[in-house]
């Protein structure tokens, strides 16, 4: 019976194995964005990674062939803030774990330990063309200290039969629009938090959260909005080796031209557009556009609520409707999340990197055009959502 069992186990071992291994060609894609009469480009993947990309390449043996004649093809989308993975239902039992309600622990709270990989909100992101998200603590919840740490982040994939977690501890959260004290108090409470962790031991864990922050191997991603709370931010981070992402950052147009010359990354929401608070008076939704002209590296998300990332590629098709080129929409949701938070082989359509590719009926940007194929890690991805399933079944039932 034992060897039976290990029979069996080493066979499923042998398929899993050579699903990874699987040779695919896609032939003749339309790169996006390109010209009308640009050549149609073929990609050949190999053990999970793009091996050769060009035009009429030659099939390999035992390939499969992927026709995307008419077709456009992408990397895979990356959600820059979300709290997808961690939450189910705003703020019912047992449904939300994308925030601590502790006062033990602040920046040191690790999310990793909080991701569910069978959440049903995970193929719906998937569907919307979304092969990777960064999961975010704390984003919109006032902690248990004055300053709203929200914790460590964590950087996943969506894909079905892969590991959820790709990269625990990306990035440290602060939501400063949470604080409990005044601003002239806040911002102090930071600076004296940067220096105790730049001089300490690290002996509790937010402390090491912070020191490792400090000490530059991963970044500080703060929320805030208003125009003059990101100056002060620049002002107080400047004497630290700080890699300082802003999110949301709806004033952060107005002071472009500082966050490029102190290379400071923004997440922008692209869809706001609207004062929701004194915080956000001057928010337009040409922000993303005026920061990239600046020479600002931005990202684009979808709102934080999980069930909203797969919408990403329609706030990005809002940003190009207000300036912003569609090849910089595209490096918004792609290479530019990748690299803010240091993650190397992923969201570019290259040689050596990871095959997560979409490919579309048309431009992804549009709202009428259809994801048709998806791969991770270069296995080939459902499309079909619990909501799918259950649309059919009760569908079939009124016939």
């Amino acid at each position: 019976m034992k060897r039976i069992i290990l029979l069996l186990l080493l066979g499923l071992s042998a398929s899993f194995s050579s699903v990874y291994a699987e040779t695919i060609i896609i032939k003749n894609a339309k790169l996006f964005p390109s010209s009308d009469n640009a050549p149609a480009t073929d990609i050949i993947i190999e053990d999970g990674e793009i091996t050769k990309i060009g035009p009429n390449l030659k099939v390999p043996r035992n390939a499969r062939v992927v026709d995307s004649t008419d077709q456009v093809v992408t990397s895979g989308f990356i959600q820059a803030g979300t709290n997808l993975g961690t939450m189910e239902l705003w703020d019912r039992a047992n449904a939300d774990d994308s925030f601590a309600t502790t006062s033990a622990f602040s920046a040191g709270v690790d999310i990793s330990y909080a991701l569910n990989r069978n959440s049903t909100l995970i193929p719906v992101a998937r569907k919307g063309g979304v092969s990777h998200a960064v999961v975010m603590p704390g984003v919109g919840k006032t902690g248990a200290s004055e300053l709203s740490f929200g914790g460590l982040a964590a950087f996943i994939n969506t894909g079905e039969g892969q590991d959820l977690l790709e990269q625990s501890k990306v990035a440290v959260i602060l939501d400063f629009t949470k604080a409990k004290v005044q601003r002239g108090a806040a911002f102090l409470l930071l600076e004296d938090k940067l220096k105790a962790a730049q001089q300490s031991d690290a002996v509790s864990r937010d402390m090491q959260a912070l020191h490792d922050v400090v000490a530059g191997k991963i970044p500080l991603v703060v929320v805030v909005h208003r125009a003059s709370d990101i100056e002060a931010l620049l002002k107080i981070v400047e004497p630290f080796d700080i890699n300082l992402i802003l999110y949301g950052a709806a004033e952060a147009w107005m002071v472009a031209d500082q966050l490029a010359e102190a290379g400071t990354s923004v997440i922008v929401e692209a869809i706001e557009n609207r004062p929701m608070d004194f915080n956000r008076i001057g928010a337009t939704l040409e922000n993303a556009a005026i920061l990239d002209r600046a020479g600002v590296q931005i990202a684009i998300v979808a709102p934080y609520n999980g069930h909203d990332a797969q919408l990403l590629r329609y706030h990005a098709g809002i940003a190009v409707a207000h300036g912003l080129s569609a090849k910089s929409a595209l490096k918004a949701v792609t290479s530019n999340p990748a690299k803010m938070f240091n993650m190397s082989g992923i969201g570019e359509l290259a040689v050596g990197y990871k095959a997560d590719i979409l490919i579309w009926s048309g431009d992804p940007f549009q709202p009428l055009t259809k994801l048709n194929k998806m791969y991770i890690a270069g296995q080939e991805q459902s499309l079909v959502t619990r909501q799918d399933m259950l649309r059919d079944k009760y569908l079939k039932e009124v016939e």
